[in-house]
């Protein structure tokens, strides 16, 4: 018969062992071992008399029977077990195995145990798997077969061996809770919570379920099917300051923040020095935009924390949004004090500068913050803004390139950067900024139109027009690229016949856009159509009427049409609103035409 730990109970397994360790004993008296007694100086048995006795067994395999070594090999695993020697221990229980004949379910439970510990979960798999053939409803068995088809990630299996136990074993929690957990691990919440309401049902007492249960409601986003759950849990346990602070945040989630500040309240009436209790009451006064009661909160938050760093961030915060810059810089300044490296507060500090007007402070605060920092392009970005703001282009563009340096493939980013450029006139840097937009986004027809724009304005009018018909072929509903390419043609004076066609595919997709009208309005000006151009014309005029260069339309239309005199009334409108143009030389073009209607010199238009 092979060897079966599992045959013998803990009693006489014990028994056994302690008639080893006799036998031990009674060897250890004799003259070859000293006279020494049965214990060494750390107070542990010797275990040589018992490895002895078995290479004197192992030698005489005729008179000694397999089992027996196995037991004493077993033995001095538990021996190497209790002293936590664990790789002894192994060592034994694996050599006790090759004695065998039959699973024996300690042993293999014993192995499977310990190469969980070496991080061997397929050799642990397959010792459960072996003792379960001995026995299958094992309870102990089948929890550790759970756990380690948890961890090496065979979930379907683990769910199936968690249902079993839980048919076997119908009141006991745990295993409902293992089980749901592994479903929200998989975002399976769903079953989760299916597994919670059996768990409740079986088990109206489970304090864990039901506030996992309520947990579970809050992170679907079901916080009123929550609710009940929670009050379930705090019957059965009053007194969980936890179950009561999540209960809180759960009720501010459905709105019902004063509910929720009462709850708080009366945690800190009971315990006044509770830090969870009172940042959340100090977040939720925030919240609801009691910021003096919130403030007086987070100053007696900041006395109880042995930290209270993120305590006083909160404050400068609540200082800012009350527009007390001066307050929010002192208590920030004291968080950089402690901890210079803190980005949030640096950041957050450059914000009271910039709020008050302290734009040099400010950008020098947010350079501060290093690139290793998490906030390292949120705070280059904001500097880069602060610069375009006060104008400084290229500082501006010098700033925000750092951030791209760090993210090169982020296109929002580049995008502002081609922004900032172009509005700082360092067209050659825009362009070759947008050449790598183009590259990370070769299909985007909005690229290219930001391309063609440029090149426009770089006076490279053939090249924008065909990266402006690219555009077109990678999306024919892009108006705005049609707009362009008509209008272009309309200024050259060629292919105004597409030109009418483009535009006016353009103005299906957007109807009232006036600058798309004026366009059309310009084909038929330079197709000498000119009653059609004016009313075009009139009706851009009357969606865009602060257009300097509609309204310049408009005047050349009237004074082809031979009213001289709402032609002079136009340009002279038209030049009110020519210093907001893009257009630099539509101020000059409009000056010339009022001094030649006029009557007049330019000069003395001029003047």
């Amino acid at each position: 018969m092979g060897f079966l730990v599992s045959d013998f109970s803990n009693r006489a397994l014990h028994a056994l062992l302690a008639a080893v360790l006799c036998a031990a004993i009674s060897v250890i008296g004799c003259s070859s071992y000293g006279g020494q007694g049965p214990y060494d100086t750390k107070g542990n048995l010797r275990r040589a008399m018992l490895e002895e006795q078995l290479s004197r067994m192992s030698k005489d395999e005729a008179a000694v029977p397999a089992s027996s070594n196995a037991y004493y090999l077993f033995m001095l695993g538990e021996m190497a077990v209790n002293e936590e020697r664990y790789d002894e221990a192994l060592k034994y229980y694996e050599q006790a195995a090759t004695f065998e004949k039959t699973p024996a379910p300690l042993l293999r439970q014993r192995l499977a145990q310990l190469y969980v510990r070496t991080g061997q979960l397929d050799e642990s798999l397959a010792q459960v798997e072996l003792a379960l053939q001995a026995d299958e409803n094992n309870i102990d068995l089948l929890r550790l077969q759970a756990g380690v088809l948890a961890s090496a990630n065979y979930v379907d299996r683990a769910v199936v061996v968690y249902r079993r136990l839980i048919s076997l074993t119908p009141k006991i929690q745990d295993y409902y809770i293992l089980l749901s957990s592994l479903y929200a691990q998989r975002n399976e919440y769903d079953q989760s919570i299916q597994v919670l309401e059996e768990l409740v049902d079986e088990i109206p007492t489970s304090l864990f379920g039901q506030y996992y249960l309520a947990r579970m409601y809050d992170t679907v986003g079901k916080p009123e099917k929550a609710e009940k759950f929670y009050k379930n849990a705090m019957k059965l346990n009053p007194g969980s300051e936890a179950i009561r602070l999540d209960f809180a945040r759960s009720l501010a989630l459905q709105g019902k923040s004063k509910d929720a500040i009462k709850i708080c309240q009366d945690i800190l009436d009971t315990n006044p020095k509770s830090v969870p209790a009172r940042q959340l009451l100090g977040q939720l006064l925030w919240e609801g935009k009691q910021l003096d009661k919130a403030l007086d909160e987070l100053e007696q938050l900041r006395t109880l924390e042995e930290d209270p760093t993120e305590t006083r961030l909160k404050i400068a915060l609540i200082k800012l949004e009350r527009k007390d810059f001066d307050g929010a810089q002192q208590e920030l300044s004291l968080i950089l004090a402690q901890e210079p490296d803190h980005a949030s507060a640096r950041y957050f500090l450059a914000s009271a500068f910039a709020a008050s007007g302290k734009i040099k402070e400010a950008v020098s605060e947010l350079r501060k913050i290093k690139s290793s920092d998490t906030m390292f392009i949120e705070a280059r970005t904001l500097a880069a803004y602060l610069l375009r703001q006060e104008k400084q282009f290229t500082e501006a563009a010098e700033v925000l390139q750092e951030a791209v340096d760090a993210n090169d493939d982020d296109t929002k980013l580049l995008a502002l950067l081609v922004s900032i450029q172009r509005e700082g006139g360092l067209l050659d840097d825009a362009l070759a900024t947008q050449r790598k937009v183009i590259e990370l986004q070769p299909n985007s027809d909005r690229s290219y139109f930001m391309l063609g724009v440029l090149l426009d304005e770089a006076g490279k009018r053939e090249e924008a027009a065909a990266t402006m018909e690219k555009a077109i072929e990678l999306n024919p509903r892009n108006s705005n690229a049609l707009n362009y390419l008509a209008y272009t043609y309309a200024e050259q004076e060629k292919n105004l016949t597409v030109a009418e066609d483009m535009v006016k595919r353009a103005l299906e997709i957007e109807p009232d856009n006036g600058y798309f009208i004026d366009s059309l309005g310009w084909v038929y000006f330079k197709m000498k159509r000119y009653p059609d151009a004016k009313r075009e014309i009139m009706k851009a005029v009357k969606l865009n009427g602060d257009d300097a260069v509609i309204l310049e339309h408009a005047g050349e239309i009237f004074l082809k049409l031979g009213d001289n005199e709402q032609a002079l009334k136009y340009f002279k409108r038209a030049l009110e609103y020519a210093p907001d143009s893009e257009d630099k030389q539509v101020g000059e073009r409009l000056k010339k035409r009022i001094g030649e209607l006029d009557g007049v010199s330019t000069t003395d238009a001029v003047k």
